[in-house]
């Protein structure tokens, strides 16, 4: 769990290399058996973007954890 919000850190800390690194890293982790990293991630973008908390990179992630979930 720690690792989500590390990047999420990193992301809105405008540190876009380092928040890509951490997604990457542990997008392939389940958080709990029912969810996994990158689920959980995309939730959480969600809640922000309802909580009216955003920013332009939130788009780059979410096609990347998107992406990397398709090809798999």
């Amino acid at each position: 769990m720690i690792n989500t919000v590390l990047a999420t850190g990193y992301l809105f800390d405008n540190q876009f290399e380092k928040a890509k690194a951490v997604y990457l890293e542990n997008m392939a982790a389940g958080i709990r058996s029912d969810r996994s990293f990158s689920e959980v991630v995309l939730d959480d973008f969600k809640h922000l973007e309802e909580a009216g908390v955003t920013h332009p990179d939130i788009e780059k992630i979410k096609a990347l954890l998107t992406a990397e979930g398709e090809a798999k």
